[in-house]
Parts: structure tokens; sequence; C-alpha cells
């Protein structure tokens, strides 16, 4: 893994929302709701899992950065992920491209997932914008939190801010890659979870 700033986590979260924004502005309901072969997501359940995800680790680093900030861990703001974290990232990011199944509680709900589900997880990614501002000045290095899936996983908040990023950059690909699919003929089977 490259060095990675606090400054590039911005630029390329500033990156992954433009993307969205243009998914949901350039294509149709049927080409972001419909599930374009079985066992796959579609755009919108793709949207749901990033909405979920978020959701459920905002409120763990936010206040892992309120608490490095009120004893004072003020300093790096170059994330230095263990060999843990290294794999976990690489594992949820964009660079892996092998099928995984997510946990339960962060798959969408069965059945038809609505466009608007798009529109709320563009409007959530203003969440991590926020976090990434908060961290600044913070040492991105120290302490750990415990992850939604279970407090065994535990991250630093240079690692958790950085699986954040990468896990919509891995998701926007594959939304991109479906829509792109649907457009061009529907049906055809394309890149899965």
């Amino acid at each position: 893994m490259n060095p990675v700033t606090l400054e590039l986590l911005n630029d390329e979260w500033d990156a992954v929302r433009a993307r969205w924004e243009a998914l949901r502005r350039d294509h149709d309901e049927r080409a972001l709701t419909t599930t374009p072969t079985e066992g796959v997501w579609p755009v919108a359940g793709i949207a749901e899992h990033l909405h979920t995800t978020l959701a459920l680790y905002e409120p763990l680093i936010r206040a892992h950065i309120h608490k490095l900030r009120g004893a004072g861990q003020t300093g790096d703001q170059t994330v230095r992920p263990g060999w843990f974290a290294r794999k976990f990232i690489h594992f949820a990011g964009p660079d892996n491209h092998k099928k995984l199944k997510a946990p339960k509680r962060f798959g969408p709900k069965p059945g038809k997932v609505s466009i608007h589900v798009i529109d709320r997880a563009i409007e959530q990614t203003g969440v991590l914008t926020a976090l990434l501002a908060e961290a600044r000045g913070v040492e991105l290095n120290r302490g750990k939190f415990g992850s939604p899936i279970t407090r065994l996983i535990r991250f630093t908040l240079g690692e958790g801010l950085t699986l954040m990023v990468r896990h919509h950059q891995r998701h926007t690909n594959q939304a991109e890659q479906r829509v792109a699919m649907m457009d061009a003929a529907p049906g055809v089977a394309v890149a899965t979870q």
C-alpha cells in the first residue's frame, strides 16, 4: 500500500462522490434499480450497502476522533496501517476483484430497492466528508476502535478512514460496471459482488 495521507483520502472521497452523482444524473431508474443478473445487487442495492456500512462505522469513527482529540493526540496525518488492516483494506477495497459476501446486516434489504436510496447515499457522503475534516490534526495511528462486524477487529483512525474510502471505491467501480452492462445489453452477466 502506497503512503496514504488525509489529503489523499479527501481527494479520493471527492472523486467517489462525483462518480455517484454522475451515476444518478446520467442513468434512468431501470438501469439503477434492476438486478442485471441473478445473484448480484443492482446499483441501488450497492448504494444501500454503502449507506448501511457508513451508518454503522460513522459513530465509531467519530467517537474515536473525539477521544483522540480530547486526549491531545495530535500529529501524524499519514496512515501507517498494520499488517491485518492492510489485508482487510485490500480485501474490501477496489483492487480485490474476487466475489465477496457481505455480512447480512450490511447487505440491502430483500426485494426491489428504490432509486431514492442512491439519493440518500449521496447525501450521506457528507458524513464522511465531515469525518475527514474532523480528523485534521488528529494522530491517525494511535489507539483503535472496534469494527461493527466484531469488536475483535480493530482499526486506528487512519485505517478506518482508509477502509471507508477504499470500500466505497470498490463498490463505485461495481456500480459503474453494472450500469454500463444494463445500458449495453439488459440481462448480460456482469461483475459480481
